[in-house]
């Protein structure tokens, strides 16, 4: 994968010839993925055997149909950093469309939306850490809740987050079975964005087909990658911007916005021992192999990458009598937490 180390003093900001979407709020919307007990990834054409059998999944479950943008996640972000109390755990991304409001005299800081680009609400949420995204969740879960504990467990235990000495990881690995909301694992990415349960077919791009979308400004391509502005103009284009563009679920963004994170965890056993998180997606301005159905690429729980951000996965809510089957369903997904781990060295591009 490649990083983006440079910081542009001076940004193109792209204006969009659309009419402005609704203002986004906390946590959906979502989209129902059902086909329950569908086969994995079955094609060979790219690169034969990278994920074979990845993407099958025996639950229903939900997952958004955008990425987690800059007016759901400023809400997240006000909560806590307004205070004098403010958790240190908790950074600002790398690229949001939030600003720190002047008016604001404390305790802490708070956030609004910046002025300088259209439709900041809808802006992308880059540069966050997969420790962050989890505290994301843990809120939502419980309710988005003001309280300092709502960040710290509910879908992941932050307290198992760290390194009990040099070479051996503590995070918990696969949220709990109880989670209302997560980070998906990369089986439940790829089903959302590949697979087509209609022709019960996995298609090798993200976007419904077998041939990657053409990128381009809304209006003039399909997708927010394989291509760029002057100056990173082309991480200041807002999500949603490409409704036509969507996966068979109804998915969008997956090819452009930010790459995404996943729960599923990937050893590096090359010594030394590292430990990642899965990520599939292109990214504004990269490449569109990230877009193929093919490897996935990673990053360290703790680092801050200028185009990593997330989608998040939901139970399905069910009514009081079904609560036999949400039981069932949670003590599969818990069965599964074992069998998430990936062993190797991550493929460039996703």
């Amino acid at each position: 994968m490649r990083c983006i180390g440079s910081v542009f003093a001076m940004v193109v900001v792209y204006v969009a010839p659309f009419e402005a979407a609704a203002q986004p709020s906390n946590p959906g919307p979502f989209s129902l993925i059902t086909a329950a007990g569908n086969r994995g990834w079955d094609r060979d054409e790219v690169i034969p055997g990278t994920v074979r059998g990845r993407g099958a999944v025996d639950y229903a479950y939900r997952i958004g149909v955008g990425e987690v943008n800059t007016g759901q996640w400023m809400a997240f972000i006000n909560t806590f950093s307004a205070r004098a109390d403010a958790p240190s755990s908790l950074g600002l991304p790398l690229n949001w469309g939030a600003v720190p409001d002047p008016a604001y005299l404390g305790p802490g800081t708070r956030y609004q939306l910046s002025a300088a680009y259209t439709n900041p609400a809808l802006h992308p949420v880059g540069g966050i850490t997969w420790r962050e995204a989890a505290m994301y969740c843990n809120w939502l879960h419980n309710g988005m809740s003001s309280n300092l504990s709502a960040i710290v467990d509910g879908a992941y235990d932050t307290s198992t987050f760290g390194y009990s000495q040099p070479g051996v990881f503590t995070d918990q690995v696969a949220h709990h079975p109880s989670a209302r909301y997560w980070i998906p694992t990369l089986d439940e990415w790829m089903k959302a964005a590949y697979y087509d349960p209609t022709a019960d077919r996995w298609n090798l791009c993200s976007t419904g087909s077998d041939v990657p979308a053409i990128g381009g400004l809304p209006g003039e391509g399909a997708v927010n990658a394989g291509f760029t502005l002057p100056f990173g103009g082309h991480l200041h284009v807002p999500t949603q911007s490409y409704p036509q563009t969507r996966s068979p679920w109804g998915l969008m963004d997956t090819a452009g916005s930010v790459a995404e994170f996943t729960e599923s965890l990937l050893i590096v056993d090359a010594p030394p021992l590292e430990y990642y998180r899965a990520v599939k997606g292109s990214f504004y301005g990269g490449g569109l192999n990230g877009d193929l159905g093919i490897g996935h690429g990673a990053r360290q729980v703790d680092m801050r990458w200028l185009v990593q951000g997330v989608r998040i996965a939901s139970a399905v809510p069910t009514p009081a009598t079904g609560a036999v089957l949400f039981a069932a369903v949670a003590i599969f997904r818990r069965n599964r937490a074992t069998d998430i781990s990936l062993t190797g060295t991550p493929t460039s591009g996703a």
